[in-house]
């Protein structure tokens, strides 16, 4: 099973300062790339300090589009789930079966994570 740890930008910053260490470390422990105490440390501290989000690569294929006239990019899975993130406020839109049906404004990454883990369960359910 592949599996990532999403942490906003600054906590990466947070993290590298903290164990003096370089980007290419943290985001190799975040992505599982290397099994060490350090990495042990790294991924902990990005989970209970940083905001971090936990996510299986072993997920349903979702297929991700970018609209830059509109300044838009949208996830979908399937025909009938989609999410749609507006680039520029950070605003995102979940649709099922063409009705919206939750919108949030100016989403941090882990909660953008968390938001495609719920449409990701849903386009299962259907």
């Amino acid at each position: 099973m592949d599996k990532r740890i999403f942490v906003e930008q600054e906590g990466m910053e947070k993290l590298r300062k903290a164990f003096g260490v370089s980007r290419q470390t943290i985001w190799k422990a975040l992505t599982y790339q290397t099994r060490s105490a350090i990495a042990n440390k790294i991924r902990h501290t990005a989970m209970t300090q940083c905001g971090g989000v936990r996510k299986s690569a072993d997920s349903l294929e979702c297929e991700t589009t970018h609209e830059e006239l509109e300044r838009t990019m949208t996830q979908r899975w399937g025909e009938r789930v989609k999410l749609v993130v507006y680039k520029e406020s950070g605003d995102v839109e979940l649709w099922i079966d063409g009705k919206m049906e939750r919108r949030e404004e100016n989403m941090t990454l882990p909660a953008f994570v968390e938001l495609q883990t719920e449409a990701e369960m849903k386009a299962q359910g259907l």
